[in-house]
């Protein structure tokens, strides 16, 4: 046991900055959450669960 591997269980702050720029890009959840050791349902929620819907009415016109 002395020598188990502690498992993360949050994402940090470094982490989420690096799913909102691969979201960016066009980078799929797959992709994401290997890069970061991290399952694509993780990354798929963290997105769903902080991302904001911008309604065209909400946009300003120029």
């Amino acid at each position: 046991m002395a020598n188990k591997k502690k498992r993360q269980r949050h994402l940090t702050l470094t982490d989420r900055t690096y799913i909102e720029q691969e979201i960016t890009c066009g980078s799929t959840f797959k992709s994401i959450g290997s890069a970061l050791g991290k399952d694509p349902t993780t990354i798929a929620k963290e997105v769903k669960l902080h991302s904001e819907i911008i309604e065209a009415t909400d946009v300003a016109t120029s």
